[in-house]
């Protein structure tokens, strides 16, 4: 139940936005995954004062297979590095790049991430 309430407030902040990107007023009138549990549906079907129907389906969209997977281990190890001063040298910018998979599991996180500021 605490997943659709997740979902339900996503599409909620979705069609907020829809609506004012587009001056619209669409509004939830149904939402068939809920209802129709036994069969693939879309999250909610929304309804504007013309009668105008819009689908909405959410999804996560990966930039590649295992992505999910990989951020969080990545976060933990580097993602402090862009707001420690002490790593900040005047008039360079500088970049790392770190191939997918770089934090492999059994690794200890908070070891890597020391490692990786030194």
């Amino acid at each position: 139940m605490a997943q659709m309430r997740r979902e339900s407030k996503l599409v909620g902040l979705f069609l907020r936005g829809y609506n004012e990107a587009n001056d619209e007023n669409y509004q939830v009138m149904e939402w068939p995954d809920q209802d129709q549990r036994e069969t693939p549906a879309v999250e909610a079907v929304a309804m504007n004062r013309c009668g105008m129907r819009l689908a909405i389906e959410h999804t996560l969209a990966q930039p590649f297979v295992g992505e999910k997977d990989d951020s969080q281990p990545f976060l933990a190890v580097s993602g402090s590095l862009d707001r420690n001063s002490s790593l900040i040298i005047p008039d360079y910018d500088i970049t790392l790049v770190v191939p997918v998979g770089a934090v492999p599991k059994g690794v200890r996180w908070e070891a890597s991430a020391e490692a990786t500021r030194e």
